[in-house]
C-alpha cells in the first residue's frame, strides 16, 4: 500500500461517525457515473494479460488463413 493511502476499514468507521444526512451527500458524490469511470479506468489482471499477449504478424495471419482453408476443405471431404 501507497504512503498516504487510507485502508477501507479506515474509510468505513470514518463514514459511520457521519449524520444520516451527511452519508446521502457523500453518496450522491459516489454516484453510478463516477464509480462506473473509476472502474473503467482500472484494468483488471486478465485485461492486462490479454494485452500483454503476442499479436500475429501480416503474414502469419496471411499462413493461418491459408491452412484454415485447407483444414475446412479436409473435413468436408
Amino acid at each position: 500500500m501507497e504512503a498516504g493511502q487510507i485502508k477501507y476499514d479506515q474509510v468505513l468507521k470514518l463514514v459511520q461517525q457521519l449524520s444520516a444526512g451527511k452519508i446521502v451527500q457523500l453518496k450522491s458524490a459516489l454516484d453510478e457515473k463516477y464509480i462506473k469511470q473509476k472502474a473503467a479506468q482500472e484494468i483488471s489482471d486478465f485485461q492486462k494479460f490479454l494485452l500483454s499477449a503476442p499479436v500475429m504478424s501480416d503474414k502469419e495471419l496471411e499462413a493461418f488463413k491459408e491452412n484454415r482453408k485447407h483444414f475446412n476443405q479436409w473435413r468436408k471431404k
